[in-house]
């Protein structure tokens, strides 16, 4: 990259030209990007997505997950400390 050193000093230099690097850096990840990994990584392990659009859809989803009954429910208290060993 040619770039004219205006000013300089121990601490300081000014340039007339800069390029910033960190555009190009692909170890920048977008907040969308992280999104996408993160589902992929959940759907993996074995969750479902499930596109919600609207709060009905996600009242409706809910109420499906309240429904499902908890394996080992004493399992769950003890991990709160509601429950002895």
């Amino acid at each position: 990259m040619d770039y004219n050193i205006l000013y300089e000093t121990d601490y300081d230099t000014v340039v007339a030209r800069y390029e910033d690097k960190r555009k190009n850096n692909k170890s920048y990840q977008s907040e969308k990007e992280l999104e996408n990994e993160f589902i992929h990584n959940l759907t993996n392990l074995g969750y479902e997505y499930i596109n919600i659009k609207n709060e009905k859809e996600l009242t409706a989803n809910l109420k499906i997950q309240l429904e499902i009954p908890d394996p080992e429910p004493e399992g769950e208290l003890r991990k709160f400390g509601l429950m002895r060993k």
